[in-house]
């Protein structure tokens, strides 16, 4: 059989592989009921360490560009720190500008344990007609 090398992980038959896939909406930096952003990141985080999820989505990630640049906040860079062997590739659905110097982005993450090769994505427009 061909091997395949992800990461420090060999597969010998990857037919048989199972890939896990899980999404999880964080919410972007909101606090709901007792529970904060932080325990939501920190549930990701065991989650990710005690299964073995191969590919992990992640909606309403936001993107907080501030002035000064110092109290801007980037959960995708977050996130990144906190899953090691993990790659990610993320994109911004929605801007909102608060002013020339600062704005905010929410959109989609995919991670992933197996090598991103590519990303494309597709932008929807609103029909205000509707």
């Amino acid at each position: 059989p061909e091997q395949w090398w992800y990461g420090t992980r060999t597969c010998v038959d990857c037919y048989s592989r199972i890939v896990r896939v899980a999404t999880y909406n964080i919410w972007n930096l909101n606090s709901l009921d007792r529970e904060t952003y932080h325990d939501r990141l920190e549930r990701i985080r065991k989650l990710l360490s005690t299964q073995d999820i191969s590919i992990f989505g992640i909606q309403e990630v936001r993107l907080r560009v501030d002035w000064p640049p110092s109290s801007s906040v980037c959960q995708v860079c977050q996130l990144a720190r906190h899953l090691p062997g993990y790659q990610y590739v993320y994109k911004p659905a929605m801007l909102y500008m608060h002013n020339v110097l600062e704005r905010t982005e929410e959109g989609l993450a995919i991670f992933s344990r197996h090598p991103i090769i590519s990303t494309d994505s597709v932008l929807l427009y609103r029909n205000s007609s509707a």
